[in-house]
């Protein structure tokens, strides 16, 4: 009995597909997501909670390093989104000596509607004139890209 009520007062782990809140009719989902496969499964779960809603997906690389070593599984990671917003890189403990950006991110995923949109700043402006009532937008990554939809509901 007590493990039935706790469970029923249990909201979920933070930042695994945690929504964040609706704006301007746009849910605002957040999921700590930085592995090709977390964001495959993350992507197929909102495909499959959402249906037919359009699914932008904002990504965040974490580390130069995890970004460079996994590019190849980026390229086919983000399947399930309508559009995809690459982030800069979330840099964490590292400084860039690879020479990678989110330009050559998102350059290098296979899809026909992704582009890279720069900083945390830069990317919720972005978002402001791309998204319309009906969307969904997804923060995946273990940085500090959650920030980006608090500015949207903020806006």
């Amino acid at each position: 009995a007590q493990a039935i009520a706790a469970l029923g007062g249990y909201g979920g782990a933070r930042r695994r597909f945690e929504v964040r809140g609706e704006a301007g009719g746009v849910t605002v989902v957040d999921d700590y997501a930085h592995h090709p496969s977390e964001v495959r499964a993350t992507l197929s779960a909102a495909r499959e909670r959402f249906g037919g809603r359009r699914i932008v997906a904002y990504f965040q690389p974490h580390t130069y390093s995890r970004t460079a070593a996994l590019l190849e599984e980026w390229a086919s990671a983000f399947g399930d989104a309508d559009m995809v917003l690459v982030g800069d890189i979330y840099a964490a403990r590292e400084s860039d000596t690879l020479g990678l950006d989110a330009a050559a991110v998102a350059k290098r995923i296979e899809h026909p509607n992704v582009r890279a949109v720069g900083s945390i700043g830069q990317a919720a402006a972005a978002l402001r004139s791309l998204m319309r009532p009906g969307d969904v937008l997804l923060m995946l990554g273990a940085g500090d890209g959650n920030r980006v939809g608090e500015a949207f509901l903020e806006a």
